[in-house]
């Protein structure tokens, strides 16, 4: 299992669980922009995503270089 935290679009903060099946099939290497897909829960007033599946997602070169 691994736990992990990401930032929205909104820049609010969100936890997320990848479970050992997930971590195997979809690993999350390094930083990065990553694409996350799953359900989200609500605990005690807190939000978290289990993922079913996640992507790396690619990121645009900066042309002035």
């Amino acid at each position: 299992m691994r736990l992990s935290t990401f930032i929205d679009q909104d820049g609010h903060y969100f936890d997320a669980v990848h479970f050992t099946n997930v971590v195997h099939q979809y690993p999350v290497n390094g930083m990065g922009i990553y694409g996350c897909f799953g359900e989200i829960t609500n605990r005690y007033g807190f939000c978290s995503m289990n993922v079913i599946q996640s992507k790396k997602m690619s990121v645009a070169v900066d042309p002035r270089n």
